[in-house]
């Protein structure tokens, strides 16, 4: 799972969304299409198809790409975890589900439908995730690749929300915590009280020679 789980008491781990407490990324699952005689197209034309859309569009590359037998995952990682705060209807765990629903939609309408199959269903934060090496539908084991190497930049979300026109803000992508919300709850309000004494301040002459 790209997250941690709250255990309840009795110690048995529960994987319902309303039970994730951090998310540490995004998988979207997608799959090669059968042609008319049942089988798969070319591993190599799946792939290169997929990354001339990365090339066409780097905000929306993964950092890794796991081959899972009859399609492709593709991980975006964020390289810590972040809190989803307690509350099941919380807006940031909203956004977090906006925002990969976002993702999947993009894919599966960038993508030629007569060789992706983008599986919408998979959309959901707690989805759980097929391990690089396990035995794939193909006989073989899942090849998990990254991009970049060593030297790979993890995702930031930020970065993502802002490419897929979702409302996101800094405070959605930091540790909360009381001391932290009061400070920013207080940054808020200045910014609105500065904002309301620009409006209220008669325009200079320059503003008027401007207008």
């Amino acid at each position: 799972y790209m997250g941690t789980f709250w255990v309840p008491p009795n110690g048995f781990l529960t994987a319902k969304s309303g039970a994730m407490t951090t998310i540490g990324g995004f998988c979207v699952d997608i799959d090669r299409v059968d042609d008319k005689k049942g089988r798969h197209f070319p591993a190599d034309m799946f792939i290169n198809k997929l990354f001339e859309l990365f090339d066409e569009c780097p905000e929306i590359t993964p950092n890794y790409v796991h081959l899972s037998g009859s399609g492709v995952q593709l991980w975006y990682v964020f390289g810590r975890l972040i809190p989803l705060l307690s509350s099941k209807k919380s807006p940031r765990r909203g956004k977090y589900n906006e925002l990969l629903k976002r993702l999947y939609g993009f894919f599966s309408e960038r993508l030629q439908s007569n060789l992706f199959k983008v599986d919408t269903s998979c959309a959901h934060i707690n989805c759980a995730l097929r391990a690089p090496g396990s035995p794939a539908k193909m006989h073989y084991p899942t090849r998990l690749f990254v991009r970049g190497g060593a030297n790979r930049e993890m995702i930031d979300p930020l970065e993502l929300a802002d490419f897929l026109e979702v409302d996101f803000g800094v405070e959605d992508t930091v540790v909360w915590d009381a001391e932290w919300q009061a400070e920013w709850e207080l940054e808020k309000q200045l910014i609105k009280k500065r904002r309301e004494d620009s409006l209220a301040e008669p325009a200079t002459e320059k503003q008027l020679a401007y207008i």
